[in-house]
């Protein structure tokens, strides 16, 4: 399953950081996260967590031929073959996380494309990642769980605070982490998440965060919110106004 959404954010979002909770409401607030993540996403058809994999589909070509109808939402493309025979980065371009352009004057031709990137939805995938304003002190193997860094509880590049969180994406090179628990200057995180590998990193490498598309997280944390307050099981429970609306908004439409 797919988390794009923090237990910690939603804690600020209900004004209860800092509040000691039961472990009854601590667990009710990991299932209303958990359950705001996978009603958005199955409702909307979209991912909003990214996740590195290799799509392959037959070429469904939009206008005059030039560009290319891509099967989901890609957030970044790293790689593009038709029939096996690559197809330069520089000859092409990502337009709205949704169709490959070719920019080099050329068509693309019947066959089979193989489209490796990150997918996942966001509206301005340039600010998908974050700068966390902290750093490795320490370098680590490709086994090594534990990440010690110069903080984890300041403000990230964005001033958002705390910088680093259970339940967090991180990125250091080209390695995703799902961070586990934080102390004050170290984190245990799950290694080589959502399609990437484990990979050696050096003391003073930058740990960056992945930031869902605004709309989507400030629809969970709604979401999330609305049903930690409701109750559980109420087999007539319906879904308020407001957040149909925005749910509605960020439905997926095919080109």
């Amino acid at each position: 399953m797919q988390s794009f959404l923090t237990v910690t954010r939603l804690k600020q979002r209900l004004g209860l950081d800092g509040v000691a909770l039961s472990a009854t409401d601590e667990t009710r607030l990991a299932a209303a996260v958990r359950a705001a993540e996978s009603a958005i996403s199955a409702r909307t058809g979209r991912r909003y967590a990214p996740l590195r994999g290799t799509a392959r589909t037959p070429i469904y070509r939009y206008g005059d031929g030039d560009t290319l109808v891509l099967p989901a939402d890609l957030l970044s493309l790293e790689a593009l073959s038709i029939d096996g025979a690559a197809v330069a980065l520089g000859d092409v371009e990502l337009v709205g996380g949704v169709l490959i352009r070719r920019t080099d004057g050329e068509l693309f031709a019947p066959g089979e494309a193989a489209i490796t990137g990150l997918w996942a939805y966001h509206s301005a995938p340039e600010s998908a990642w974050r700068a966390s304003a902290t750093s490795l002190t320490t370098a680590i193997n490709t086994t090594s769980t534990t990440l010690t860094v110069t903080d984890t509880t300041g403000a990230d590049s964005e001033g958002e605070s705390p910088r680093l969180m259970p339940g967090q994406l991180i990125r250091v090179g080209a390695e995703m982490m799902r961070v586990i628990s934080t102390t004050a200057s170290a984190m245990i995180v799950r290694r080589a998440v959502s399609g990437t590998a484990a990979a050696s990193h050096s003391s003073g490498a930058p740990v960056e965060t992945f930031a869902p598309d605004p709309s989507a997280a400030s629809l969970g944390y709604r979401w999330a919110a609305w049903l930690y307050r409701e109750n559980d099981g109420d087999a007539f429970r319906v879904i308020p106004d407001g957040l149909d609306a925005d749910l509605r908004r960020l439905v997926r439409v095919g080109v």
